[in-house]
């Protein structure tokens, strides 16, 4: 399936450099068109890029794949998510709340809500 991809994008490449070349014979009826020269550079390079594009992939995951293994092949401690948590509101069961503004705001939000 890559080769179809890689003749598919070759393909087009090629059909865009022959249109492009033949939009120079329009010259003279006043069609722009680019340099064929730099138009001609361009394309093959783009057609390499587009024949070597497994190779140029592989090597960009080996340099830039190295630290998304570092991330996600290191070892993460344990959570544990039912000690030493206090939660920042008052309790529903009527317990008691140590913060202070988080009290008065409580108290102010039952106090407003009766109204």
């Amino acid at each position: 399936m890559y080769k179809v991809f890689v003749a598919l994008a070759i393909g087009i490449i090629l059909l865009n450099w022959v249109w492009q070349l033949f939009k120079n014979f329009g010259l003279g009826a006043g069609i722009e068109a680019e340099d064929p020269v730099r138009l001609s550079i361009r394309s093959v390079l783009f057609i390499l890029l587009a024949y070597f594009s497994d190779g140029i992939v592989d090597t960009v995951l080996k340099i830039g794949g190295t630290p998304y293994h570092w991330i996600m092949d290191s070892d993460l401690p344990a959570l544990s998510f039912s000690t030493g948590l206090r939660p920042p509101y008052p309790p529903a069961s009527g317990g008691t709340c140590t913060n202070l503004p988080l009290q008065r705001a409580a108290f102010l939000r039952v106090t407003s809500s009766a109204q």
